[in-house]
């Protein structure tokens, strides 16, 4: 026996329509367009859904909670406005469109695939993670905007090496001159900044996850060596992370007349894989 299927696709308004002539479908072409979205942020509905008892209209659960009354009927929210579990167990059912879909994604998935690709999307909106830089795009068009506007290279895999050379003389320099190292790294479909910051004798390092997936998935595994002495550690990741110091003073060879190079290796890996420096 031959099963119905409903399939729809992509429009620019609603997000979502019946693939299928209008004449054929109309139900389901005006139910889904009706009810795919928030009527205030035009979010898909699938996080959470609330109606207004007295219209009848959907809003989802974080706009609900800022709402003092509901924008279509202006009831006060307090007496009229209920979760609609039943909506929500039917959109865990249909297929609806990544909420990137107002940027170019034409992906249409259940919500427990959904969920996954949007932390993956390349149409993700992201923002410049460099400080007071108002840009915000698709995660396509970052590494462009990061090499053009703040000349930064994206490094593609999830390991990288920095020598940091005649760094006794730039510890001695740090006392009134700032040394700045940051590197923009993709792996793993994300992508993480990392900062390396000398002044007054302190090597301070921050690394920040600037995509939209679990802040606490990654971390860093650090191997920092001297000729003079060497240390390792793992820093976790967040969307903002607290910053490592280092005191240089542990890392500057002791004879005077010998200048050092330090060599720092930073390896971002799933923070439940096994530890290996290299």
């Amino acid at each position: 026996m031959k099963r119905n299927t409903l399939l729809f696709s992509f429009s620019p308004i609603s997000g979502l329509h019946c693939k299928k002539e209008p004449e054929c479908c109309a139900n389901c072409k005006e139910l889904i367009a009706s009810i795919s979205e928030c009527g205030v942020c035009l979010e898909p509905l699938d996080r959470g859904i609330t109606s207004c008892q007295t219209c009848g209209n959907l809003v989802c659960t974080s706009c609900a909670a800022r709402l003092l009354k509901c924008p279509f009927c202006r009831i006060t929210i307090d007496y009229s406005w209920q979760r609609n579990v039943a909506l929500e167990r039917i959109f865990t059912k249909l297929e609806l469109p990544c909420r990137n879909f107002r940027f170019g994604c034409k992906v249409y998935l259940p919500k427990a695939k959904r969920d996954k690709h949007e932390d993956k999307c390349k149409f993700r909106q992201l923002k410049c993670p460099m400080h007071a830089c108002p840009w915000t795009n698709s995660v396509l068009h970052l590494s462009e905007h990061l090499n053009q506007v703040h000349h930064l290279h994206l490094l593609k895999g999830n390991g990288v090496n920095i020598e940091i050379s005649n760094f006794k003389t730039k510890v001695s320099e740090s006392e009134t001159k700032v040394h700045k190292y940051v590197i923009l790294m993709n792996c793993y479909s994300q992508y993480f900044i990392c900062k390396l910051c000398l002044y007054k004798k302190v090597l301070t390092m921050s690394f920040v996850q600037i995509s939209n997936s679990s802040p606490f998935h990654f971390g860093v595994f650090v191997n920092i060596a001297s000729n003079f002495k060497s240390m390792k550690g793992i820093v976790p990741i967040h969307y903002a992370c607290p910053e490592l110091h280092i005191s240089c003073d542990a890392l500057v060879t002791p004879w005077k007349s010998q200048d050092n190079c330090v060599k720092i290796y930073l390896n971002i890996r799933y923070m439940n894989a096994p530890i290996r420096f290299m």
